[in-house]
């Protein structure tokens, strides 16, 4: 236990915020509104069901978060990626696979053109210079604090200290829910002790959340209890992200909200109820970011939902006009009349 004057941690905490304003310290920048703020010393989690696209996500903050043209000191920081559950080969060709816009079939069996090698001589020098580490093997929880801590100790004097973990529920042992929140204990534990770390966990979802599965319904809005395993990694984490593809389960229309309180998501409305009072959202080609929990929100009507287009949607949008789309067009003069 560590008992100090109360004044003595407000003055410390003055003289870091005092840090930022002079710019000798800098947010991280990531490149998401919904992760403005973000400071070194904190916690990030990723959540959903399997094939919503988390790692992929995850992959792309990583890149940001190292870009010197995101973050002026990224030449500063490094990153160890815990990658447990592909083997290298695979999350190679999913780099690639990103990179080049072509399949991980075609990428196995077709040589790269002059065009595509340019692209992933590009790729190899992104992700291969010395700032990124990586280990692919399970920890105990004891092994996480011990190899993690080293990690921290050695590049102590680095900006920031990028770890992500993927997939936390690969973590070796044979009571998952215990080893997880050994881990995420010691995560707050080195986040403390070293305070320019940042934690990016990828969690599953428990199965139960797939049987809420419907159009239209806020039965579908992801829940604290869908974390897999853990309550605890919910408590330690500063960022609660939980990423959804709605249109992959069948639900052509997600949710069922007041669209005064998703005004900033007008283009992505589809269908309104009887009483033009709530709406919906189109899914097709769309990722949808529904926050849980974000200690750097600011005020009660923060934004709690956002949407990354991952497809153009015209084709099937005039296929599928909405039901009531002159309720629409009503809803949307109204805006104007406003503005």
């Amino acid at each position: 236990m560590n008992i100090r004057p109360y004044r003595h941690v407000l003055v410390e905490s003055l003289q870091e915020i005092k840090s930022y304003q002079n710019r000798e310290k800098l947010m991280i920048n990531t490149g998401y509104e919904f992760l403005e703020g973000l400071t070194p010393g904190s916690i990030v989690t990723l959540a959903g069901a399997s094939f919503t696209g988390k790692t992929i996500f995850m992959e792309e903050l990583k890149s940001n978060i190292m870009n010197i043209e995101y973050n002026a000191k990224a030449q500063n920081f490094v990153w160890l990626s815990n990658s447990l559950e592909m083997t290298n080969l695979m999350n190679t060709l999913r780099g690639l696979s990103f990179k080049l816009n072509k399949s991980k079939r075609e990428i196995m069996l077709n040589h790269f053109t002059d065009e595509e090698r340019g692209r992933v001589i590009e790729y190899v020098k992104a992700v291969a210079d010395d700032r990124f580490f990586l280990n692919e093997d399970p920890m105990t929880g004891d092994d996480f604090l011990k190899y993690v801590e080293e990690f921290c100790q050695a590049h102590r004097n680095k900006d920031l200290i990028g770890i992500d973990f993927d997939h936390v529920a690969l973590a070796k042992g044979s009571d998952k829910k215990k080893v997880m929140d050994v881990i995420f204990e010691h995560q707050n534990h080195l986040k403390k002790a070293y305070p320019n770390t940042l934690f990016i966990n990828v969690s599953q979802f428990n199965r139960d959340s797939l049987s809420r599965v419907a159009d239209k319904s806020e039965d579908m809005k992801p829940r604290r209890s869908d974390l897999y395993q853990s309550d605890a990694l919910f408590q330690v984490s500063d960022v609660v992200a939980c990423l959804t593809t709605p249109y992959k389960l069948g639900v052509e229309q997600y949710r069922l909200v007041s669209p005064n309180f998703y005004d900033y998501l007008f283009d992505h409305f589809g269908e309104y109820n009887k009483t033009s009072t709530k709406v919906s959202f189109f899914t097709f080609g769309r990722i949808f970011i529904e926050i849980l929990k974000n200690r750097f929100a600011e005020g009660m009507s923060s934004k709690d939902l956002f949407i990354k287009v991952i497809e153009k949607d015209d084709a099937y949008r005039a296929n599928n006009p909405p039901k009531n789309s002159v309720k629409t067009q009503l809803f949307e003069n109204t805006l104007l009349k406003l503005d």
